[in-house]
């Protein structure tokens, strides 16, 4: 475990905050061509997938069925408002770029 990671479990625990689904994504490739901010978009996408483990496990639908009404499922359902509205400005930057290859 790296001492961030450290630093995280111990806040989580002081704070008594529920586990996330998955780790953020630090890292972005940096180079300045005319795709980074595509890339970008995409990082913080599928950042956008870490959610509270908050609620009841449902095995047959295999994810967690929040009671709605608590902080982290809130917090859970604006990242699913998020991810919605980044899928749809990554499909239009695409066909910009696709577009853009053409002429």
């Amino acid at each position: 475990m790296t001492d961030k990671e450290s630093s995280i479990a111990t806040a989580a625990k002081k704070f008594n905050l529920p586990p996330l689904t998955q780790q953020a994504i630090q890292h972005v490739d940096g180079t300045p061509d005319r795709e980074y901010p595509l890339r970008i978009l995409k990082v913080y996408r599928q950042n956008c997938d870490s959610r509270w483990m908050v609620g009841t496990w449902d095995e047959k639908k295999q994810e967690y069925i929040e009671d709605g009404v608590s902080i982290h499922s809130l917090m859970n359902q604006t990242q699913r408002e998020r991810t919605k509205l980044l899928d749809e400005a990554i499909k239009v930057l695409e066909e910009y770029y696709k577009y853009a290859k053409k002429t």
